[in-house]
């Protein structure tokens, strides 16, 4: 970004959505723009543990490990009467920053997992490709995550020869807390998804905006032949980017399932 007013409402952003003491100014050092961290997820056999990192300079808010995330690499190892049962021969994530269902993926054994997020930074990719190096050793297991830039709304060719097609499984998480970039990600999502495939949508109310006009993403989705399947809410103190922000209902997750297929349904 250039120009002032870029700058100013940059900032205003950030206030809303800047995440714990690690990412203040004074702690930022351009040299070390990636960070390691862990979470524990739990499966059917207990817990393990994932390694993540992350980019300090990622473009919008990919620097921080946000609710929906955990929420949905969860759901993807304990699974959901709205997904197939078995792994998905191709997925993708948009706007991936921690890139938790990314790995979850890749553990579950997804033989191709298209880690998406927006261009700006190497750093991005890089924190990607340390974290799925480190857990596919960790696990044992091929490392099949492939870190990619995507604009929503520009072209998806890169994506598709690398997928070799649709993709069956498409995620968003806390991709629609800006209705700006609404159309442009269904647009992708419209071009990418296979006939029989899945969009699951994860997201918070960070009032940055009201939330009707976060939840108008849905009211656009059916306008271009989406469907909802089903939805789930899991509700949080807090939301672990922002511990600092007491508010009861930020850190609260809902997940919706979107197909575009009449006859899609796994229950």
């Amino acid at each position: 970004m250039g120009g002032t007013k870029e700058k100013t409402e940059g900032g205003i952003m950030r206030s809303l959505f800047h995440t714990s003491d690690s990412d203040s100014e004074s702690d930022y050092d351009e040299n070390v723009q990636v960070s390691r961290h862990v979470e524990m997820i739990k499966d059917k056999d207990g817990e393990f543990e994932v390694v993540y990192h992350l980019d300090w300079g990622a473009p919008g808010h990919g620097d921080a490990l946000w609710n929906s995330c955990r929420v949905i690499a969860s759901l993807i190892m304990n699974g959901s009467s709205y997904l197939p049962s078995s792994p998905p021969s191709s997925a993708l994530e948009f706007g991936a920053g921690a890139a938790l269902p990314s790995m979850c993926l890749m553990k579950r054994g997804c033989p191709c997992v298209i880690s998406t997020d927006q261009p700006g930074s190497d750093s991005t990719f890089t924190a990607i490709s340390l974290s799925a190096s480190t857990n596919a050793s960790n696990w044992g297991v091929t490392n099949t995550v492939k870190p990619l830039p995507l604009k929503w709304g520009g072209s998806v060719e890169s994506v598709m020869e690398v997928s070799g097609g649709r993709v069956d499984i498409l995620i968003a998480s806390d991709c629609i807390y800006d209705p700006n970039y609404h159309v442009d990600l269904l647009d992708s999502a419209s071009e990418l998804i296979s006939p029989e495939g899945t969009f699951i949508v994860g997201y918070s109310l960070h009032n940055n905006v009201p939330p009707a006009s976060v939840e108008a993403f849905f009211e656009l989705a059916r306008g271009l032949g989406w469907r909802i399947t089903g939805e789930i809410v899991e509700r949080f103190e807090r939301q672990n980017a922002a511990p600092w922000d007491e508010s009861s209902t930020r850190g609260d997750v809902y997940v919706k399932f979107l197909v575009r297929g009449d006859e899609v349904d796994y229950r």
